[in-house]
């Protein structure tokens, strides 16, 4: 009697098709996220208007971080204000 032993593996053909999948998603994903932003000039010249850049998604994430951190800070200030107030 013969018993086959066949063991559940990949291959290494679905090895690298997966990998070829991966690295063409992040290389598509990475290449909107740095290329220039295509809003209507509209749109562009209300959002330069706030002080954000928008010449890049990454420079608009980043820009708006930064006015999110100034925002909380001026809370946090404010805050502290009106605990020395109240004592």
């Amino acid at each position: 009697m013969r018993m086959n032993n066949k063991r559940g593996s990949f291959s290494l053909i679905g090895i690298l098709l997966a990998v070829l999948i991966v690295g063409w998603m992040a290389m598509s994903v990475l290449k909107n996220y740095y290329k220039p932003s295509q809003g209507d000039a509209q749109t562009q010249k209300a959002l330069e208007g706030t002080g954000l850049k928008t010449t890049t998604y990454k420079s608009a994430l980043d820009s708006a971080k930064d006015q999110l951190g100034g925002v909380s800070q001026q809370l946090n200030e404010q805050g502290k204000g009106i605990e020395q107030a109240g004592q």
